[in-house]
């Protein structure tokens, strides 16, 4: 598919940016819409929060690239008018990473519960019903969680499945999904939507299933001296990002619920290579795509000690505390394994060792170690409350 237009809806996230940054080095004659709310900004700066990677506004980033085919807008995919203006200039692709994250935040209190579902739910059909309007032969690809599968204990595939029960086998079916929290149920409730949007009206849509990612750097950010945001608290940080934070002021990492569960993790650099291939991919009208973006699951006490071990080469002993917290009730918690081969993502994905990227992230993120805001390295938040 020859890419002329390009629409990434959260383009000033974590992922979103370094993905814009991909693309943009590989689709050079491509017009590019960028749209974010800047929401995650605003909730990490209420919790006294910021990005310990330096980054500068939504608007001076686009600038500073000083190029005339970004365009960024300062909106939300709530606003149903701006989705409709938008995706009536007929993208070849939509990249989704807008969703309200995360699943502590959507756990907080009602308010936040009720936000998450909104904007997730709400914006996502907003997309949707746009493309079936205006235009249904754009790719719309969607950020899933491979957090949003039932943790079953075996092996999640790609694709559907066929169930047999009492010696009777089912059609081809989804595998199942469940979660514990509000956030990951928006993740699984879109897949349907999905489904929905390409059997009902031929839309071509990517389900990216994606594990927990970490890590400071692509080479794209690198490239154009442009860092992502990284954020090191409780409620926005992924574990080994906010596990090396710990470790940079001498903290024991809080290692929820004595870590013996499992959970997918993936390299920043990794992650943003599949989803930045996709513009590649084939779809035929009205396939719903799966791609599990998860390549291996570790148990957190195993990260843990990776993250250990690369402190010990540099000469710093760093601790563990494995009892003091469980704030997400996982203690005893069945783990999912990792998921079946990809089909797709083994193509493109040269898988960076964990360690290597952890040592990549300490050497970075030392730079930074004055600006840790230290009040927002231990839990403060259960979900039991």
């Amino acid at each position: 598919m020859h890419i002329k237009n390009v629409l990434i809806i959260g383009a000033d996230g974590y992922i979103g940016w370094p993905l814009f940054l991909e693309l943009y080095d590989k689709l050079s004659k491509a017009k590019f819409t960028l749209l974010d709310n800047c929401i995650t900004r605003e909730k990490v700066a209420s919790l006294g929060g910021h990005s310990l990677l330096p980054i500068s506004s939504f608007k001076q980033r686009v600038e500073s690239l000083n190029c005339n085919n970004v365009n960024y807008v300062n909106g939300s995919t709530l606003n149903k008018e701006l989705v409709d203006s938008l995706i009536k200039e007929k993208f070849d692709i939509i990249f989704h990473l807008g969703h309200l994250r995360t699943a502590p935040f959507s756990m907080k209190s009602y308010e936040n519960c009720y936000e998450t579902v909104q904007n997730n739910e709400l914006g996502f059909l907003n997309i949707i019903w746009s493309l079936k309007e205006y235009s249904r032969n754009t790719v719309l690809v969607k950020l899933g969680s491979f957090g949003a599968y039932a943790p079953s204990g075996v092996e999640v595939p790609e694709g559907d499945i066929t169930l047999t029960i009492n010696n009777v086998s089912s059609e081809l079916v989804p595998f199942p999904k469940q979660a514990n929290d509000f956030y990951h149920i928006t993740k699984a409730n879109d897949s349907l939507f999905a489904r929905a949007a390409c059997n009902n009206w031929g839309l071509k849509i990517v389900d990216v299933m994606q594990s927990t990612v970490f890590g400071s750097t692509t080479e794209a950010t690198v490239k154009y001296n442009q860092h992502t945001r990284l954020d090191y608290d409780d409620v926005y940080g992924t574990v080994v990002n906010r596990f090396i934070t710990q470790a940079l002021l001498g903290i024991p990492l809080t290692v929820y619920g004595g870590g013996e569960h499992s959970t997918g993790i993936m390299v920043l650099a990794d992650a943003v290579r599949v989803l930045a291939s996709l513009v590649e991919i084939d779809i035929d009208k009205g396939q719903y795509l799966i791609i599990n973006n998860n390549p291996q699951s570790y148990k957190i006490i195993n990260i843990a000690n990776m993250v250990v071990d690369e402190f010990s080469k540099i000469g710093k002993f760093v601790q563990l505390d494995k009892e003091t917290y469980d704030p997400r009730n996982e203690k005893g918690a069945l783990s999912k394994v990792t998921s079946a081969e990809s089909l797709y993502s083994k193509s493109f994905l040269k898988e960076t060792p964990i360690c290597k990227e952890i040592e990549n992230s300490i050497n970075q993120l030392s730079e930074h170690k004055a600006s840790i805001n230290k009040d927002l390295i231990l839990p403060k938040f259960n979900w039991n409350d």
